[in-house]
């Protein structure tokens, strides 16, 4: 705080950035449980089409697993644009130090409550 005021911006970019690499990772990690959940309900739709007669396999039900992926992607730019324009908001508002450390100190948390939350990650007391 200075002057009394709470400033929020760089902190807003924090947190814009903590859930840009929530977002990411549910769009690049392998094992991202929605783009499987999509990539499985197709194949249960296609039963025996997910399979060719000659033991190929249907690229279709690879390509619905990326269609989420993608989305993500997209949300994560979205994140990462909100993060830049917030960032730099707060460094005019209150300095480029104190704007680095808000952002980082949000990023930081927010970052650890999405994996505590959304990726059951255990975290120890010394993180």
């Amino acid at each position: 705080m200075t002057n009394g005021k709470i400033k929020y911006k760089a902190m807003l970019s924090g947190f814009f950035a903590g859930s840009a690499s929530c977002v990411a990772k549910y769009a690049l990690d392998p094992s991202s449980p929605i783009p499987n959940w999509a990539q499985e309900q197709c194949l249960n739709h296609a039963n025996d089409a997910a399979v060719a007669a000659d033991g190929s396999i249907n690229y279709t039900c690879l390509g619905v697993s990326l269609i989420p992926r993608a989305i993500f992607l997209l949300i994560m730019v979205g994140f990462n644009l909100l993060m830049v324009a917030s960032f730099m908001q707060g460094m005019s508002e209150s300095g480029t130090v104190i704007a680095t450390a808000l952002s980082t100190g949000t990023n930081f948390s927010v970052s650890a409550a999405y994996g505590v939350l959304l990726f059951s990650e255990k975290l120890n007391f010394i993180w």
